[in-house]
Parts: C-alpha cells; sequence; structure tokens
C-alpha cells in the first residue's frame, strides 16, 4: 500500500465523527486504487501517525470496514485486504449525497439495507461518496463508475441530473420525487402522500388536522421532503375544505424540543389542539407522544411517515405510511442495468410509489 498517496484533510463538517470519515476515504481510496486481494494494509500505529490522527481514531475506522466486509483483521497478524473484496471488473455504482449518509433507523437505514443485499445478490460493487452536484461528472472519471444513484436530491440538483441523463449516463435519484426527473426518479411524492394521509383521517372522521415539522437549529427554511409534505398537507386540507388554522401547523427546531412543548400547551390552554397530526420527521414522534400525554387528555392520532427501526417507538401509539423501499431499490438497480446493457428499459411509474400502510397499537374510529 503505496502511504504516500492516502492524504487527509481535518473534515470541515464537524458534525460527523473524525472515524466515519476516515473510513469514508480509505474505502474511496482502497475502490479507487483496487489493491491486490489479500494485501496487507499498514498498522493501526502507522496509519495514524501518517494521517495525524490517533489510533482509537483509526481503529474505528477500520472496523467499520471490517463489518462492511472490506477487510479482514488477524491477531497478531495485522489488517488484510479480504480475498475477492476487489474483483477483477464488476458493475459499480456511485451511491452520491451532497451530505454524510448516517444510519437513522428510518428511510436510510432501510435503504442501505436493501442496497446491500442488492449489492450482495446482484453481484456489484457500490461506492459511497460525499459530492455536489458539479462534481457527479468528475467522480464518474476519478471512480471509473458505470452508474450513479443520488439520494436526496435536492430541487437545485435538478438541472444537472438532467444533463447527464440526457447524455445516456446511467443517473437515478432516490429519496425525492421532482416532476422535471420524472424519467430518473425513484422516489417518493412527499407531497401527494402527505395529501393521501389527510384524506385518510377525513375519511375515518377527522376534521382538525395539524402537521408538525421539524428543521435543523442553523437551518432557516426546511428541508425539501418536509417542505414538500408541508404543502401537500395544506393542499389536502383544502381539497377536503376543512377550516385552516394556522397554529396547526407546528414547527421547531431538531435540538429545541421546549419550543414543540411550548405550542402544544398553548393550544391546550386555548382548547385548540386538533383531533389528528401528520408528523414530517419520525424523530419527532417521540417527543411530541411525550408531551401530548404530560397533558393528560385523550392524545391526538399521530400518522406519520417513514419506515421505522427504532425500538423507542415501540411502545407509541401511532399510524405510518411508508415507502415500499425493497421495490423502489429493484427498479432502479433494473433500470440501472438495461441502461448500460442497451435493453427495453422497464415501465416506470415513480409518481405511484407502493405504499404500504402500517398500524401500530392505533385504529382510527
Amino acid at each position: 500500500m503505496q502511504l504516500e498517496l492516502l492524504k487527509y484533510e481535518p473534515p470541515q463538517d464537524r458534525k460527523t465523527p473524525k472515524y466515519l470519515q476516515l473510513a469514508r476515504l480509505l474505502e474511496e481510496w482502497l475502490a479507487k486504487h483496487q489493491l491486490e486481494s489479500g494485501a496487507k494494509l499498514p498498522s493501526d500505529r502507522r496509519l495514524a501517525r501518517h494521517l495525524n490522527v490517533t489510533t482509537v481514531t483509526v481503529n474505528k475506522a477500520l472496523n467499520l470496514l471490517v463489518a462492511k466486509g472490506m477487510i479482514v483483521r488477524v491477531v497478531g497478524s495485522g489488517t488484510f485486504l479480504r480475498r475477492g473484496s476487489v474483483p477483477d471488473k464488476k458493475l459499480r455504482i456511485g451511491l452520491v449525497s451532497h451530505e454524510p449518509i448516517l444510519e437513522d433507523n428510518g428511510f436510510i437505514s432501510t435503504l442501505l439495507r436493501e442496497l446491500r443485499r442488492m449489492k450482495s445478490m446482484a453481484g456489484i460493487d457500490i461506492l459511497q461518496l460525499i459530492r455536489k452536484p458539479e462534481e457527479y461528472a468528475g467522480a464518474v472519471k476519478e471512480f471509473n463508475l458505470d452508474a450513479l444513484i443520488v439520494i436526496g436530491a435536492e430541487k437545485y440538483f435538478v438541472p444537472t441530473l438532467r444533463q447527464i441523463g440526457a447524455t445516456g449516463f446511467p443517473i437515478v435519484s432516490i429519496g425525492m420525487y421532482w416532476k422535471e426527473l420524472a424519467d430518473l426518479t425513484f422516489g417518493t411524492d412527499h407531497a401527494a402522500v402527505a395529501a393521501q394521509a389527510v384524506r385518510l383521517l377525513v375519511a375515518n372522521g377527522f376534521k382538525q388536522i395539524g402537521i408538525v415539522s421539524s428543521r435543523e437549529s442553523e437551518r432557516t427554511v426546511l428541508i425539501s421532503s418536509t417542505e414538500e409534505r408541508l404543502r401537500g398537507y395544506r393542499q389536502g386540507i383544502w381539497q377536503a375544505r376543512l377550516s385552516a388554522n394556522p397554529d396547526w401547523e407546528i414547527t421547531y427546531s431538531w435540538n429545541k424540543e421546549t419550543e414543540l412543548r411550548e405550542q402544544l400547551y398553548r393550544l391546550n390552554r386555548e382548547n385548540a389542539l386538533p383531533q389528528a397530526f401528520l408528523v414530517s420527521d419520525l424523530h419527532a414522534v417521540e417527543p411530541l407522544f411525550h408531551f401530548l400525554s404530560e397533558l393528560k387528555i385523550a392524545p391526538p392520532k399521530i400518522v406519520t411517515f417513514d419506515n421505522n427501526l427504532r425500538s423507542e417507538l415501540a411502545a407509541i401509539p401511532y399510524f405510518s405510511l411508508t415507502q415500499n423501499i425493497h421495490d423502489t431499490v429493484e427498479r432502479a438497480i433494473r433500470f440501472i442495468d438495461a441502461k448500460i446493457h442497451g435493453k427495453l428499459l422497464p415501465c416506470h411509474k415513480p409518481t405511484a410509489p407502493k405504499l404500504e400502510t402500517t398500524c401500530r397499537s392505533l385504529c382510527v374510529p
């Protein structure tokens, strides 16, 4: 391993632990240089000294690569590239995001699990990258990628994705639906699903419906999926000809749950709590239920959107609309394979994602 070619710069993103960033760097470096299977890596101490980080950071980063099956660690012998982990040629797909992809026990965790399953079954190589849209073309050349899967594409990504797609290069978007990318998007139309949730509640007798959204404290605007759900909620309220109460649109900062508590308590004092809440973000379910329980009233029904893997929510009653991620990933991979091999492209209708309704200890009246 030519250690002098491996460079590490202190991360500007202070929210992501160093070991995660280092693991990503090592994974990209190993994928790019394609060392011989079984090649021995430098010791933790030597890597730490070369990269100017602690041995603890190196150890945690390498353990992540062990979990991914890229390397093996043999006590008393060292760290080695797993045999067969760098094949002569696999279909290499870049999994690209504009910020770190972290496990969330929700949509992202479910998506990564399905991609890992597909990677094993279909014999493809998936390389996780953090790149801005203007860097996509460079990443394709740098890592010799056969296709790109973009996670969580924001609205301003559309022109770049459209331009790359027009060249014939296989590129798809998962996680957000934009009508301008209808032929490349394998995501959820969050606005349509939120409107669907409103219709579901109305059909079951609910007339007073609110929505809870959260944002990062440093953001002044909502993330795209949350913004689209809010738009769909308003559309659903208007279509159902329900009374629109601005106070029922509750927004709070992720790390300031007291903001949520204050708004709920004020509504309760005014005897103005709605009968049901849509919850844009899965992590808002727990504080919402907790604060409503504090009020010692019959709590409003809770409807959320996402694939829940969080054990801490097991005892909380809520109704959820979730995307079938297994189906989404399979369709995206089939699309990429057809594009690469010049096959007839499969029927693709991203505007109507398959949804599964999950009821946890709750039945609407």
